[in-house]
């Protein structure tokens, strides 16, 4: 089959699907979302990984603006969306309440520094002058606990492509339902503000194994670990 005929039968099925959407029963004039994928949530660690990769190098590409652009848009997300994120974080994890959930993510949207403590700097004297400029690490795996499971994606993720590097998570797996979820919207946000799709990135179903194998993936240039003793061992 060659490239002319897989064109037409793409045509062929967005045409049909556009006349059954168009049958359907109004919903408020608009025609019902269909949901592909998930921005960002990967089945298997490779698959995250070349993801991140492609992502970050789009990323540094970008000019300096758009980069802050999409930093803002991560935390209009988290605001337009705590209240949710606090609830799927109680109902999922069972630790703390919706409340103190709420100030703190807003705390971590709010707060986490971005691009402003990236500046270059310059200095000069008599034995001439010096330029310090900041450059990423790659792509950046970070596991993170069922504590603070939506606050941590969003520190880590502020923090982390603010300085040019994409994300790799991997996710405690009794906060997968609420912290995966999060990465979507964040991902989706990113897109909207002009940044490249899956800067952050997550396992689906992650594991302890998926955790030991992200720390010795060789498209991983450097791990982050959020977590109490059992990440240890």
């Amino acid at each position: 089959m060659n490239e002319a005929q897989i064109n037409a039968i793409v045509e062929a099925v967005v045409r049909r699907v556009s006349s059954d959407l168009n049958k359907a029963p109004s919903l408020g004039g608009k025609a019902p979302a269909i949901i592909t994928r998930r921005a960002g949530v990967f089945d298997d660690l490779d698959s995250a990984a070349d993801a991140a990769v492609k992502a970050q190098e789009q990323w540094v590409a970008l000019d300096v603006e758009v980069r802050e652009r999409c930093i803002e848009a991560m935390r209009q997300c988290t605001r337009d969306n705590v209240n949710q994120l606090a609830t799927m974080a109680v109902e999922e994890t069972k630790l703390g309440n919706v409340k103190d959930k709420i100030v703190k993510n807003l705390l971590c949207a709010n707060k986490t520094p971005g691009m402003e403590l990236l500046k270059p700097q310059a200095w000069t004297g008599d034995h001439g002058l010096m330029l310090l400029e900041r450059a990423p690490f790659g792509v950046i795996g970070a596991i993170t606990p069922t504590t603070n499971a939506t606050e941590t994606i969003i520190n880590n993720g502020i923090a982390m492509v603010a300085g040019g590097n994409s994300v790799v998570f991997n996710v405690h797996p009794t906060a997968k339902g609420c912290a995966n979820w999060f990465v979507q919207k964040l991902n989706e946000s990113i897109m909207a503000a002009g940044g490249p799709a899956n800067l952050l990135c997550s396992i689906a179903n992650p594991t302890i194994e998926s955790a030991g194998a992200l720390m010795k993936h060789p498209k991983i240039r450097l791990i982050v670990v959020t977590g109490g003793p059992a990440v240890v061992k």
